[in-house]
């Protein structure tokens, strides 16, 4: 799995978005998710990818996405609807 920190680093830098470290800091919510923490991210049709990390998080836009995550797609924020905490699985 390729690893996207280093470009959004780069792209948070050059575009100077209000992207923050502390979710509490855009949305009011009980939820503990924390940069650097793993996630599991179901996309719109319900397919799962996992582990992702969380790198960010931002103002909601329009359609909810607030959190940024280590994938291809590292620009596009997430909703917090659409991620869960990782959690392997056992081996069998």
């Amino acid at each position: 799995m390729s690893d996207y920190k280093r470009d959004f680093a780069q792209w948070r830098k050059k575009h100077g978005k209000d992207i923050c470290d502390n979710l509490a800091e855009v949305v009011d919510t009980d939820l503990g998710f924390k940069v650097g923490q793993q996630v599991t991210y179901a996309n719109g049709n319900g397919v799962k990818f996992g582990p992702r990390e969380i790198m960010g998080f931002c103002k909601p836009t329009s359609w909810g996405a607030c959190v940024y995550l280590d994938f291809d797609c590292y620009w596009c924020p997430v909703s917090l609807k659409s991620i869960k905490p990782y959690k392997p699985k056992a081996n069998r």
